[in-house]
């Protein structure tokens, strides 16, 4: 196997991860829209969960930011790109579509995170007893929730 084939694939494997990553931020991200639709009488226990989905969605996008690096530092280290993809057509198309994946998943992710923003925006649904404490939980929610970059 040559070392544009090893690169490739190293590359191929970290896109995998990250659309493994990408999907369990998504679902985090699901799962909080639903918490942001239970009703008053139940919002004590749902901040707290809320508040711990929003740290563990954190850990996972900085994990996805962790791969993002390691992709563009491998992908630096790629001589002659054009010319060697040609000959190896069939594992860089399957990087490809790996990478046509991400975005979709990335996509996703953004829109579901706006979503759940509209809500708390909006104030439809309050994830905090008092106004004051929605605030907090939204200042909170912003400043967490780092969106991914491909």
């Amino acid at each position: 196997m040559s070392d544009f084939e090893i690169k490739i694939k190293l590359l191929t494997d970290i896109i995998i991860e990250k659309n493994d990553l990408l999907t369990i931020a998504l679902n985090i991200t699901h799962n909080q829209k639903t918490l942001l639709n239970v009703p008053e009488g139940e919002m004590v226990q749902t901040r707290e969960i809320f508040a711990q989905m929003t740290l563990e969605k954190k850990t996972v996008l900085d994990k996805i930011l962790e791969r993002d690096s390691i992709f563009n530092n491998v992908f630096e280290n790629l001589q002659d790109f054009e010319e060697k993809a040609r000959e190896h057509a069939d594992i860089v198309r399957e990087l490809q579509n790996n990478i046509k994946q991400t975005t979709d998943l990335d996509m996703q992710v953004r829109l579901a995170e706006e979503e759940n923003m509209s809500i708390l925006r909006k104030g439809v649904v309050s994830v905090a007893p008092s106004p004051l404490a929605k605030k907090n939980v939204l200042e909170k929610y912003k400043s967490n929730a780092k969106k991914p970059t491909i």
